[in-house]
C-alpha cells in the first residue's frame, strides 16, 4: 500500500501531540501552526490528530486585495495570498480540514516582506481581512510579532 502524500509529517506531528497531551492538563488543546500553501499535504488527516485546525493566512496588502483582481495579480498562494480569491481559500482550508471553526495563530500584523516587496496595507485592511477570517470560521486571531525584529530575515517585518 502507498503511503498517502505527507504521511510522514502526519506522523510526526501525531507523534508530538501525543506527547503533548502526556503534561497537557484536561482543559488545553493541543494543536500546531499549518502552512495550508505547502503541497503534499494531507490536512484533513493531520488535524484528526489534533483537537482543533490552526494556520497562517499571510496576505499581500494594498491593491492586492482589491476586487476585481488586476491584471498583474496571478492568484497563486505562495507564502502569501496574491489576491481575495487565495484568500479566502485559505481561510476555507483551515475550516475545512475539520469542518468546523479554525484558530488563526500568525498573520499580517502590518507590512510583510523584504523591503523591496513590503507594502503596508491601506486604512482599515486589517479589520477587513480579519473580519474576512471571522466569517470564514475564524474563531481567534493572532498576529505575527508583536514588536518589530532588529535583525535577522524578517527585520521588515513591521508592527502596530
Amino acid at each position: 500500500m502507498a503511503a498517502l502524500p505527507g504521511g510522514q509529517v502526519t506522523e510526526f506531528i501525531a507523534w508530538q501531540a501525543d506527547i503533548v497531551r502526556e503534561y497537557a492538563r484536561t482543559d488545553q488543546f493541543v494543536t500546531t501552526c499549518i502552512a495550508y500553501d505547502r503541497p503534499a499535504i494531507a490536512d484533513d488527516d493531520l488535524t484528526r490528530r489534533l483537537d482543533v485546525a490552526t494556520g497562517n493566512p499571510y496576505y499581500a496588502m494594498q491593491d492586492r486585495l482589491a476586487l476585481p483582481a488586476s491584471a498583474q495579480q496571478d492568484g497563486g498562494q505562495h507564502w502569501a495570498s496574491q489576491d481575495p480569491w487565495t484568500f479566502y481559500r485559505v481561510a476555507d482550508r483551515m475550516y475545512s480540514s475539520r469542518q468546523e471553526p479554525f484558530l488563526v495563530t500568525e498573520t499580517n500584523a502590518q507590512a510583510i516582506g523584504p523591503s523591496w516587496i513590503n507594502q503596508p496595507g491601506y486604512d482599515g485592511q486589517w479589520r477587513q481581512a480579519a473580519w474576512a477570517l471571522v466569517a470564514r470560521g475564524a474563531s481567534m486571531i493572532e498576529y505575527w510579532h508583536w514588536r518589530t525584529l532588529v535583525f535577522g530575515a524578517e527585520t521588515y517585518w513591521g508592527c502596530r
